[in-house]
């Protein structure tokens, strides 16, 4: 075991793959034989550069609140409950700042029990996407710790299941995107109400993943980890299923992986204490990283070093604001996360309806920058959709990683007083308005009283 441990970390240091390695907790032990215990284990493992930092406890620190996004800045709050786990995670914390003080420590879930606030966040369909994304923003405005979130997914696959029944549940992955892109998607599944357990977390390279569940993490992906990062959430922990690579590879179901234990325990291959043969150990799915399937893509370019995408408005960038009266002026934003070790300098062009723009910035190592980007809806006779369209590409870059494109739907009406005008002369000659014209009555903030805004129209 020691000695694949150590083909592990040194695979690791060579091929550039950092870890969150947990050290030996402290349960009350006397510390003379823990402080050793502890020691041991750094002189063992501590020369590993992989190891970027030492988690002391896994999930007993954890409480509620620390997923309430307006607690999230909260270091005062000291549930009684979690009193005597904070106080072995911060023992044990003390043991390894004193053997190894170039590394950071942190609580699994701990919430303000650290230096770190961590978080396990898992969000189900009941809070809205807009919501999911907007989670840091609390955070992000006047935050007192980096806020780590040591596990999430978009979305954990059991929120796909139906909870009100026990058992093997029914997943309800047609349903839910149904609610985001139509019933059309029904045409699209594949097997008739499939169930969990044999569909999400053993399904394999025969059947496929279900392409409603991956539509919808598709979008979960780029929506709510481009905004987590953009409000510059300080560590993303992705754990979409127990097989955490699941989305991302080809995978082969009910694999067995361990030997029978037979009638002697030394015989060649992995053991298991389970003998049957059907435990989770024995047989589970392995995935062919040689195989990049699914998601692969999507999950590569939301947690790239440099991020750049297409985005709201410079001050609230997550805003989805998209329908414009001609002649008003709004903006929109080019969003860079650069989590290099160094600067970038990026180019990049925009178009929409006509108008365009270029420009260049430079980007320091760990720096968030949200580019304005001024625009005036154009003048337009009826309803009419159009694209901003962002391209971008590192300054002398060779790399074809280095470079990409985003696009915003946007949608212009013709001005209101010319709205209102073709629906009175519609009305005159007792007609309906056209369809193009159509708009609700409804007035917004600080318009007249009979003027809606063009953002009630947006779907019309």
């Amino acid at each position: 075991m020691e000695q694949g441990l150590s083909d592990y970390y040194d695979e690791c240091d060579r091929a550039g793959l950092y870890l969150l390695n947990q050290m030996p907790t402290y349960e009350d032990d006397s510390r003379d034989i823990y402080d050793p215990e502890v020691e041991r284990f750094f002189e063992a493992w501590g020369g590993h550069p992989s190891i970027l930092m030492w988690y002391t406890d896994f999930n007993t620190c954890c409480y509620a609140w620390n997923q309430d996004p307006a607690k999230l800045n909260d270091a005062d709050y000291d549930p009684a409950r979690k009193r005597l786990a904070k106080s072995r995670a911060q023992t044990a914390e003390t043991v390894m700042r004193a053997l190894d003080p170039s590394r950071e420590c942190f609580q699994h879930a701990g919430g303000n029990s650290g230096r770190i606030f961590g978080s396990m966040n898992y969000q189900s369909y009941g809070t809205p996407l807009q919501e999911q994304e907007d989670w840091p923003a609390q955070w992000a405005a006047a935050h007192t710790q980096p806020l780590m979130v040591v596990e999430s997914a978009f979305p954990y696959p059991r929120q796909f299941a139906r909870f009100d029944r026990g058992g093997d549940q029914e997943h309800l992955g047609a349903e839910h995107a149904a609610r985001y892109f139509g019933p059309s998607v029904f045409a699209a599944e594949r097997f008739p109400v499939p169930h969990s357990a044999s569909l999400l977390w053993n399904s394999d390279i025969a059947s496929g993943r279900d392409p409603n569940m991956m539509r919808l993490s598709n979008l979960h992906y780029r929506r709510v980890v481009r905004a987590w990062r953009g409000y510059n959430v300080s560590a993303i922990g992705d754990f979409p299923c127990g097989r955490d690579h699941a989305y991302t590879i080809q995978m082969f179901g009910n694999q067995r992986v361990v030997w029978s234990t037979g009638g002697d325990p030394k015989t060649p291959g992995l053991k298991s204490e389970n003998g049957d043969g059907g435990s989770e150990v024995q047989r589970h799915p392995l995935g062919d990283y040689s195989r990049p399937d699914y998601l692969h893509a999507t999950v590569k370019e939301c947690f790239a070093p440099l991020l750049v995408f297409a985005a709201g408005d410079p001050d609230d960038f997550t805003n989805k604001d998209h329908s414009f009266y001609a002649g008003e002026h709004f903006r929109k934003s080019l969003v860079v996360v650069n989590d290099h070790l160094y600067p970038v300098t990026i180019d990049y062009s925009w178009t929409c309806a006509g108008q365009s723009g270029t420009g260049r910035i430079e980007v320091e190592a760990g720096g968030i920058v949200r580019v304005p980007i001024a625009l005036e809806a154009p003048d337009v006779d009826e309803k009419t959709d159009a694209t901003l369209v962002v391209e971008w590409s590192v300054r002398e870059a060779a790399d074809e990683k280095m470079k990409g494109t985003d696009s915003l739907a946007l949608r212009f009406f013709p001005r209101w007083e010319v709205l209102t005008q073709r629906h009175r002369d519609a009305e005159i000659q007792g007609q309906a308005a056209p369809e193009s014209l159509r708009t609700p009555r409804t007035p917004r903030e600080g318009a007249g009283a009979d003027e809606p805004s063009a953002q009630q129209q947006a779907y019309n």
